[in-house]
């Protein structure tokens, strides 16, 4: 760790010299300049006294804070720097209300949705001191082992919206999910990667604020792996808790939370036929409980989108007659550049029945495919004495006991 800030010391020193220099107000001045939510394409350093920190996050090592030019100013900051690091003799450190820095980074014109006006910030950039005021920066990275009943105690003791400055690790039972603002019920699972939802000290616990602890976009692993958490599991999570206007929950988003009683699920391999009739048997835009593998022909493609490394298509078991029920794959995540028609594709997800402007469709929401096969190479042919069967998430064929890949290759 040392020998990396050393780096980056360096580095913050190099870049010094070749930035432009700004006080406060000419950083607002050439922000504003900005389009909407537009960053600068050029490295700055802004000095200016620090208003008003956040607590220091000791999972990302990092806190968000006011500049201003005057030390004693009080109005509303319009210049700030978010989630940036402190860099001193070599480490980073606490930031105080009152230390003079100069904050190194691009500048960002920014609006959020409840915003009255734009602010001008630098989205994690490095300072560096200019003058640090006489305080206590200690920094504990000790993780405090609690119950989760200790730690909704030491969560209501807090005011609003603040947070601890060391870290707890307890456990819990996943009562309820909490949808996602896509209206994702498995609290956000398929649509960013990460969940939020309540957690008791017992299985059958609390549901919500009153008697739950809420984590909130947390990342579930599992024997290395990002996995769905699901109401059962038994989840273990090492964070700073906040006060959250009542609801107790972690600091930090993003963190990392251990699924203590995972079992790995079996995804059965199934035809764009069967994934429709188990779709369309659901309620409207309800969707299985249990993960598919489903092996089919793209039919209809659009673009495929860089920004989110998804495609939308169709996929359908008979190129040929292209009458027969598809499967609209929405949202789905496939390498780049994508797939196109004709491809042989598999796709693992959830289905749903998504019911719009009145009509019912089978569709796979934010699943992951991958190509089998291009379009206009051999395949392997499944005759009556062969068979598919899937192996740690790979699809193979096996024929008069012997084993072969989807490119005709024999493993086994």
């Amino acid at each position: 760790m040392k020998k990396f800030f050393a780096f980056v010391a360096a580095a913050l020193t190099a870049l010094t010299m070749n930035a432009r220099q700004l006080n406060v107000a000419q950083a607002i001045e050439e922000g504003m300049k900005l389009d909407s939510m537009a960053t600068s394409t050029v490295i700055d350093t802004i000095e200016g006294y620090v208003l008003n920190p956040t607590s220091f996050s000791l999972f990302y090592n990092n806190q968000s804070w006011g500049m201003a030019d005057d030390a004693t100013n009080t109005a509303e900051q319009l210049f700030k720097g978010y989630n940036c690091c402190l860099v001193n003799d070599k480490d980073t450190v606490r930031i105080l209300h009152g230390d003079k820095v100069k904050l190194i980074g691009k500048l960002k014109k920014y609006k959020g949705k409840k915003d009255t006006q734009f602010t001008i910030e630098i989205e994690k950039g490095y300072a560096i001191p200019s003058t640090l005021i006489e305080g206590d920066r200690t920094i504990d990275r000790t993780i405090h082992e609690i119950t989760l009943d200790s730690a909704l105690t030491i969560g209501n003791k807090l005011a609003n919206g603040d947070q601890t400055p060391i870290q707890y690790a307890f456990e819990g039972f996943v009562t309820a999910m909490i949808p996602d603002n896509k209206g994702g019920q498995d609290g956000g699972f398929a649509n960013y990667g990460n969940q939020s939802l309540w957690i008791a000290a017992t299985a059958d616990g609390a549901k919500d604020k009153d008697g739950a602890f809420e984590i909130y976009q947390g990342i579930g692993k599992a024997n290395g792996k990002t996995v769905e958490m699901k109401v059962g599991h038994k989840v273990r999570i090492v964070c700073q808790i906040k006060n959250y206007s009542g609801t107790i929950e972690n600091a930090d988003t993003k963190l990392p939370v251990e699924v203590l009683n995972y079992v790995e699920e079996k995804i059965d391999t199934i035809t764009v036929a069967e994934a429709v009739e188990i779709a369309l048997a659901l309620e409207n835009n309800k969707e299985t409980d249990k993960k598919y593998a489903v092996l089919g022909y793209v039919k209809k493609i659009k673009n495929y989108n860089t920004d989110y490394k998804n495609q939308d298509f169709y996929i359908i078991d008979d190129l040929a007659n292209k009458e027969v029920e598809d499967l609209n794959c929405y949202h789905t995540n496939i390498a780049a550049p994508g797939c196109a028609e004709g491809d042989r594709v598999i796709i693992i997800g959830k289905l749903m029945n998504n019911f719009y402007q009145d009509k019912n469709s089978a569709q796979i929401k934010g699943g992951t495919a991958e190509i089998l096969w291009k379009a206009g190479i051999e395949e392997v042919t499944l005759t009556e004495k062969a068979q598919k069967v899937m192996v740690d998430g790979v699809v193979y064929i096996v024929r008069d006991n012997k084993m072969f890949d989807l490119m005709g290759n024999q493993v086994r």
